[in-house]
C-alpha cells in the first residue's frame, strides 16, 4: 500500500491529488490495482456571456448575471473531487 501525493497549483489551471494505491500480483500473471484518492480543484470559476441581439440588452445582461451567481453557488462546494480506480492485467 502506497501514499501518493502530486501537488498542483490550482491558479496555474493544475489540481492536487492525494492517494492510496496498491498492487496484487496473482500467479505472475494476473494483477489487479487499486487507486482511491482525492483531487482538490480549488474554487470553482463560472463565465458566462452574450452576444447578438441581446448581447448589449441591460435586462438580459443582469438576468444573466444573477443566473452566473445561481450556478457559482451551487458548485461552490465541489472542491474536492473522489477518484477511484481498479485495473486489470494479464502479463503473457
Amino acid at each position: 500500500l502506497r501514499l501518493l501525493s502530486r501537488y498542483g497549483d490550482p491558479d496555474a489551471g493544475s489540481c492536487r491529488y492525494h492517494r492510496l494505491s496498491t498492487l496484487f500480483d496473482f500467479m505472475d500473471r494476473l494483477g489487479l490495482s487499486l487507486d482511491f484518492g482525492v483531487l482538490w480543484q480549488g474554487d470553482p470559476n463560472v463565465t458566462i456571456s452574450a452576444n447578438g441581439l441581446l448581447g448589449s440588452n441591460a435586462s438580459f445582461l443582469a438576468d444573466l448575471e444573477a443566473e452566473r451567481q445561481e450556478l457559482l453557488n451551487e458548485v461552490e462546494d465541489l472542491k474536492a473531487y473522489p477518484v477511484i480506480s481498479i485495473g486489470f492485467n494479464f502479463n503473457f
